[in-house]
C-alpha cells in the first residue's frame, strides 16, 4: 500500500521570443511609460496602479497577434475533447512600483473560466512575487490535520516566471502579488477569457458583445489565432 497524492491544479507557462517581446514593447511602451494612464482603485486595500477607462487607446489586437505561437503550444498541451475556441472577455494592465502589492483574488463567473498574465517588464532580481494560493490547503490547515501529518501539501505555489513569461490558468485559481522589491517597475498584462464552443460570426465578430465591451475592446480576436491576421 502507498500514500497517493492527487491535485488538479495546473498552469501553462511559456516565454515569448525576443522578437515577440520587442514587438509588444514597440506597440505599448508609449502607453505603459505614461503614468497618467494608470490609477489607483479607491476601494482596494492594496497598492498597484492599473488601467481602467483607458482601454480604447491600447492596441490589444496587436498584442494578441504576438501570442499566436504560445496559444498554439497551449492548445497542443491541453488537447481537445471537442472543438472549442477562447473568447477574450477583458484586458487591463497592472503597474507595480517598489513596495506595491496585490491581495488574493480570482476571476470566475459564467463567462470567465481562464485567466492569462503576461509579464511585460520586471526586475530580474525579483521574479518570485506572483503566487498561487490554494484554498483547499487552507481548509486542510483549518481542520487541524496539518499540525499532525508531515505531508507535502502547500498553501502557496510560486511559478518561476521572468520578464517575457506568459502564464494561463483556470480563472478560479486564487493568486496574488507579494510586495514588489524591484527597482524597475513591474508591469503585467491581464486577460480574462472564456473557453466555449461558440464562435463569433465572421461578418461581425463584435455582434454578441455589450456596448461597454465594444468600447473597451475595439478588436477582440479569438484564440487560437488560426486564420486570423492583424492588418
Amino acid at each position: 500500500m502507498a500514500l497517493e497524492l492527487y491535485n488538479s491544479n495546473w498552469y501553462f507557462h511559456d516565454v515569448l521570443t525576443e522578437e515577440e517581446q520587442e514587438t509588444i514593447r514597440n506597440d505599448f511602451s508609449p502607453f505603459v511609460d505614461d503614468d497618467s494612464n494608470f490609477e489607483f482603485h479607491a476601494e482596494w486595500d492594496q497598492q498597484l496602479r492599473y488601467t481602467s477607462n483607458k482601454q480604447s487607446y491600447i492596441p490589444w489586437d496587436k498584442y494578441c497577434y504576438q501570442l499566436t505561437r504560445s496559444f498554439n503550444l497551449f492548445t497542443a498541451e491541453v488537447g481537445k475533447k471537442k472543438e472549442w475556441t477562447i473568447l477574450p472577455r477583458s484586458y487591463w494592465i497592472n503597474k507595480y512600483y517598489k513596495g506595491y502589492n496585490q491581495g488574493t483574488q480570482s476571476h470566475c463567473d459564467r463567462k470567465i473560466n481562464l485567466m492569462m498574465v503576461y509579464f511585460y517588464d520586471m526586475d530580474e532580481n525579483d521574479t518570485l512575487g506572483f503566487r498561487f494560493h490554494h484554498q483547499e490547503n487552507t481548509q486542510y490547515e483549518t481542520n487541524g490535520l496539518a499540525e499532525f501529518f508531515d505531508l507535502p501539501l502547500n498553501q502557496i505555489f510560486v511559478p518561476e516566471v521572468q520578464k517575457g513569461s506568459l502564464i494561463i490558468f483556470p480563472s478560479h485559481t486564487s493568486h496574488f502579488e507579494m510586495s514588489y522589491k524591484g527597482e524597475t517597475p513591474k508591469v503585467t498584462f491581464c486577460t480574462t477569457m472564456q473557453v466555449t464552443t461558440n464562435r463569433w460570426p465572421d461578418e461581425d465578430k463584435l455582434a454578441h458583445l455589450s456596448d461597454k465591451e465594444v468600447i473597451e475592446n475595439p478588436v477582440l480576436p479569438m484564440f487560437p489565432l488560426e486564420g486570423w491576421k492583424y492588418d
